[in-house]
């Protein structure tokens, strides 16, 4: 019998064209918008959901912005070392509303990273 190989990992959205310089992460901190991300098993059962808006510290409601060398982008604490199963398939499902001005300038890349091998 096969048991399951489940993973550790995390929901990221990326922000495409921006870079990690101050000018940008002030306003990616301050992006006028809600953010609402759900990811499904291939039954339907939420793995992991979580909402809230850009800002620069991890708390409730928050989509916190990392930034390393060349890239930038954001993740919440709810969807942040997911466990999931390399046999089974996921849907992800991302919302975004209450977008105010300049949101039409940031383009998200929604990924789940694995950190390793976790056995049951």
């Amino acid at each position: 019998m096969l048991r399951p190989i489940l993973i550790a990992a995390s929901s990221i959205l990326y922000v495409k064209g921006h870079g990690p310089d101050w000018g940008n992460r002030i306003f990616l901190t301050s992006f006028p918008a809600t953010i609402e991300a759900k990811l499904t098993d291939g039954n339907g059962s939420v793995v992991c959901f979580a909402y809230g808006r850009p800002a620069d510290a991890n708390r409730e409601g928050v989509w916190v912005l990392m930034s390393g060398q060349d890239e930038v982008g954001y993740w919440h604490y709810q969807c942040n070392f997911v466990r999931v199963s390399r046999f089974k398939s996921y849907d992800l499902m991302i919302r975004v509303s209450d977008v105010g001005p300049g949101a039409d300038r940031v383009m998200v890349i929604p990924t789940l990273e694995g950190g390793g091998t976790e056995l049951p």
